[in-house]
């Protein structure tokens, strides 16, 4: 699944995620279209269970490109 450099320090509890099942949709919004012009950046909504290796190696199995780095965000629903 995905190769790690050092020992993790405990073992994941969750359970195991295909790459469909890490990277739900993308997302386009006027903010995103407007990063992914200036920044070559891209947003992807993805389950919350993932981790960033996990959405890193989902993205290059699904899209067959190269990760530089993965930045990822909590966002609460609106009530």
């Amino acid at each position: 699944m995905v190769t790690l450099r050092r020992a993790p320090k405990y073992e994941r509890s969750g359970p195991a995620l295909d790459p469909y099942q890490v990277v739900i949709r993308p997302l386009i919004t006027e903010k995103a279209t407007h990063i992914s012009e200036r920044h070559n950046a891209y947003t992807f909504e993805v389950n919350p269970l993932a981790t960033k290796t996990e959405i890193k190696s989902a993205v290059e199995t699904l899209f067959n490109v190269k990760v530089l780095g993965v930045h990822t965000m909590n966002v609460r629903g609106r009530m």
